[in-house]
């Protein structure tokens, strides 16, 4: 599930009901504090919260150690098992998700071209200074040897 943040999974840990304690030691319901603190009305009254712990990299960033979230609000991402085994499904997936690079760069080189003649949008971003470039960054890489792979009988 995700807290309405991209990129961002959770792992259950634990399920509560009905209230749960703030930092400072006061017992609330989740619909009253939603209500008090984001102005969310819960429509359901019958959902569990669903208490999950921040990886360590977002623990270092100041995210608390665990993440109380309520169901409603969030987002389920991802496939299920039943999707992953459908095997039409998976294929008609892998055309949208793994396109080769000349085919990404002919249609941002074509996104390009659209937004450029819409004068409204290249006015906006003028007026921060910026400019959207006719082609893409070209630069010189080089490519390492393949690794040998050292299996057990050989």
């Amino acid at each position: 599930m995700s807290g309405k943040q991209p990129g961002r999974l959770k792992k259950t840990l634990r399920v509560f009901f009905n209230v749960f304690t703030k930092r400072d030691g006061s017992q609330i319901s989740y619909r009253k504090y939603f209500q008090e603190r984001y102005q969310v009305k819960i429509q359901h009254n019958d959902q569990p919260l669903l208490v999950s712990k921040s990886k360590a990299r977002e623990i270092r960033a100041g995210m608390p150690e665990l993440v109380v979230l309520l169901p409603e609000l969030c987002i389920i991402t991802g496939l299920s098992d039943k999707q992953r085994e459908n095997f039409q499904l998976m294929k008609a997936m892998g055309e949208h998700t793994r396109i080769s690079a000349g085919y990404r760069t002919r249609k941002r080189l074509q996104f390009a071209g659209r937004f450029c003649a819409g004068t409204t949008a290249l006015e906006e971003i003028g007026r921060w200074g910026l400019k959207l470039a006719d082609n893409l960054i070209e630069f010189h890489g080089r490519v390492l040897p393949a690794e040998s792979l050292l299996l057990r009988n050989n």
